[in-house]
């Protein structure tokens, strides 16, 4: 009925990599090396390394679901 999204699996893929990089805030953050606000850091960057692991396991999970070729 409606056609599959162009480019689904590469995008997932660059969002949960996005996420888990901005996530790499954290450790400066937790070892108190951060020039920045550190509680703001450490929630956020928590907060980002949940969303992008969530996106990298579902990512994983629907892998051959979002087959090129679509269904």
């Amino acid at each position: 009925m409606i056609r599959h999204l162009p480019f689904l699996r590469a995008g997932l893929v660059a969002i949960s990599a996005i996420y888990l990089l901005r996530s790499l805030a954290l450790a400066p953050a937790v070892l108190g090396i951060a020039p920045f606000d550190s509680s703001f850091w450490i929630w956020s960057s928590s907060i980002v390394l949940l969303y992008g692991f969530s996106y990298a396991v579902g990512t994983r999970l629907a892998w051959p679901a979002l087959s090129a070729r679509g269904s």
